[in-house]
Parts: structure tokens; C-alpha cells; sequence
């Protein structure tokens, strides 16, 4: 528990420390090139350390709330990052002009599932990359990030064929340059 006395600085510092991660990640600089938005907007988020029941984060057009109980955690950084990479997709895609197929902003549908929503899928895709980027083993991204998305189907194969596509997708768009927008 290295942060058992977390303080109102510590927090500061830690949210420095994810955003400057951020801003100065390859993933992050060719997403943002993508939506037309630069990645030095991310020095505005404003990032927040909150109570969340479910969520480990949350982000809107100004604020990333990450879930407190993530701090307890001894390798914070390393384990969730991806997560915050994740939601810099939210933040970025809410600063853009851009608005994808599934987008967040369209009336919510609750009979779809949770990956019927491009924006969701391009942030699994973003974790990826950034993961690979990173220089994770294909193993390691896959045990960091399967268990998410097998949550969502009730069917393994289908979450298996899933998980395959995003994963060449995020490949694709970190070393071969593939854009990674579905757009309207």
C-alpha cells in the first residue's frame, strides 16, 4: 500500500505524472494527429481522484475521474495506464470534431451491447497499443486486457475472434500507420 496516506500534493503529482505519460506517448501523439486535436491539450485534463462504485474511470470533456481504490495498488502505474490511456480517448474524441458510427454522444440503445460503441473499441484498441508500444509481450497484453472484454460476451469464441481483430488493429495502427477512426 504505497499510498496509504494519500495526500492532496501526492494526487497532484501523480496526475502530473499520468498526463505528462500521456501527452508524450507515440499512441497518444498519433491518435491525437488523427482527430485533428494536439496532444498537449491532455495538460488541461483535469484528473481527479474519486470514489467510483464500478468504474475504475470516468472521463468527460474536461475531467478523468479515476476510481481512488486504484491507488492502493503497488504497481499503479504499470498496471493502469492502460486504462487512463483508454479514457484520453474519451477526452480527446469530446475536444475533436469528430464523431465516430457508435459514438458515446448518440441516444443510448440498452438492448446493444457494451462494444457496439466505436468509441469503447477504439479505446481497447488505444490500450493495446499503447501496451505494445510499451514492448508487452503479446501474452501479457492479452492477460491485462482479454478478461475486460470476455466480461462483455456471453460467448468465448466470439470473445476470442473479438480480442484478435482489435489486437491486429492496434498493431496495425501503431507500426504500419492504419488509421484507427470509423467515422460517420
Amino acid at each position: 500500500m504505497w499510498l496509504q496516506k494519500l495526500s492532496k500534493v501526492n494526487e497532484l503529482e501523480i496526475a502530473q505524472k499520468i498526463k505528462n505519460e500521456l501527452i508524450n506517448s507515440i499512441v497518444i501523439q498519433k491518435l491525437s494527429k488523427q482527430l485533428s486535436v494536439p496532444a498537449e491539450i491532455i495538460g488541461r485534463l483535469n484528473i481527479q481522484f474519486v470514489e467510483l462504485e464500478k468504474e475504475y474511470a470516468e472521463t468527460d470533456a474536461t475531467t478523468m475521474k479515476i476510481n481512488k481504490n486504484l491507488l492502493k495498488q503497488e504497481d499503479f502505474f504499470d498496471k493502469y495506464m492502460l486504462v487512463f490511456a483508454h479514457e484520453t480517448v474519451h477526452y480527446l474524441i469530446f475536444n475533436s470534431n469528430i464523431r465516430l458510427k457508435g459514438d458515446a454522444n448518440k441516444p443510448v440503445n440498452h438492448d446493444k451491447p457494451y462494444f457496439n460503441d466505436d468509441e469503447e473499441i477504439l479505446g481497447f484498441e488505444i490500450s493495446i497499443a499503447y501496451l505494445l508500444s510499451k514492448k508487452y509481450s503479446p501474452e501479457e497484453i492479452k492477460d491485462k486486457i482479454y478478461p475486460k472484454i470476455e466480461f462483455h460476451f456471453k460467448d468465448k469464441d466470439a470473445a476470442d475472434q473479438f480480442y484478435d481483430i482489435i489486437y491486429r488493429t492496434a498493431f496495425e495502427f501503431l507500426f504500419d500507420n492504419k488509421s484507427l477512426l470509423k467515422l460517420v
